[in-house]
């Protein structure tokens, strides 16, 4: 194992720490390994002087919570729902994200309707194609109205597919941010 392989593992090892915590301890053993470097020892000397990473880990983990009253998991949660956070979130929610939502539930809404108002276009541009194939007397008057019952049709589908895609990942959209606000970040379900 290198230094750095050896630095990543512990950084891992100590997630429950906060990252300038983290910094600081992974910068602690990198001075001491040039230190100890520059006296002539050899890495892999260093590295097991160091012991493994985990157990390494461990130690510091326990000496953080040994320090302080509170264990660093009830910590981490305590801050991360604290009452002015909640509050914030509050406000975030009735001024920026419920607003937000309805109008892109309105969008989704309206794109939906349009979808299906090209599966209408499209019947009705079969409804026109066969119409026109069974009136026989002007052959202009049926060449016009089936070419205008192939326009509709394909218009129909073409407008269908992209509003349908459209109003698929608009509501895919919405809802992983939605997912990543309410869930990954504040850790309502978590």
């Amino acid at each position: 194992m290198t230094q750095k392989e050896w630095e990543r593992r512990l950084k891992r090892c100590l997630r429950p720490l906060p990252k300038e915590e983290r910094t600081k301890i992974a910068e602690y053993y990198r001075e001491m390994y040039r230190d100890k470097l520059d006296a002539g020892f050899p890495e892999q000397t260093i590295l097991e002087e160091f012991g493994s990473p985990d157990l390494c880990a461990a130690r510091i983990l326990a000496e953080e919570e040994a320090e302080s009253a509170v264990p660093l998991k009830k910590r981490r949660r305590s801050n991360r729902l604290s009452v002015p956070y909640v509050i914030g979130m509050f406000f975030l929610s009735v001024l920026f994200i419920i607003p937000l939502t309805a109008a892109v539930i309105s969008v989704i809404t309206a794109f939906g309707i349009t979808t299906a108002s090209m599966v209408i276009v499209t019947i009705s541009g079969f409804a026109v194609l066969l119409l026109s194939l069974t009136q026989l007397p002007v052959a202009a008057a049926v060449l016009a109205t089936a070419a205008l019952g192939l326009v509709l049709i394909g218009l129909g589908t073409v407008l269908f597919i992209a509003f349908f895609l459209v109003t698929k990942y608009t509501s895919i959209g919405l809802f992983r941010i939605l997912k990543w606000i309410y869930f990954d970040r504040i850790g309502v379900l978590k």
